[in-house]
């Protein structure tokens, strides 16, 4: 099932209803407290992708970044690399089945 284009993380440039998880990551990361994991858990659609999106492009292009509006420049680099899947500096990993993992880690045959 293809979703609409407004849950394509890919194509979201601006951030809605998770600018308190957003502040609460950049609070973090300004402290240098943020984990080297984070699992964010949650329905399809509901923001995951875009949030570290947004977070991501606030560190690594700043300079295209509104953290007042939380929306990104069109004209951003890291977002021409997003979409055409070309990162420096990022590795998105677009399907993990946990279930598998689980199967071969912790199952005997």
């Amino acid at each position: 099932m293809n979703n609409p284009i407004f849950f394509d993380s890919s194509n979201s440039i601006n951030l809605f209803g998770l600018q308190s998880n957003f502040d609460f990551l950049t609070k973090l990361y300004e402290n240098k407290n943020l984990p080297k994991v984070l699992m964010l858990t949650g329905e399809k659609g509901s923001g995951k992708s875009t949030l570290i999106n947004h977070f991501l492009f606030s560190i690594f292009d700043s300079s295209n970044y509104n953290r007042k509006e939380f929306c990104l420049s069109e004209s951003s680099y890291l977002l021409k690399q997003l979409k055409g899947n070309i990162f420096s500096n990022i590795i998105y990993i677009k399907e993990f089945n946990i279930i598998k993992y689980y199967k071969s880690r912790f199952t005997r045959n």
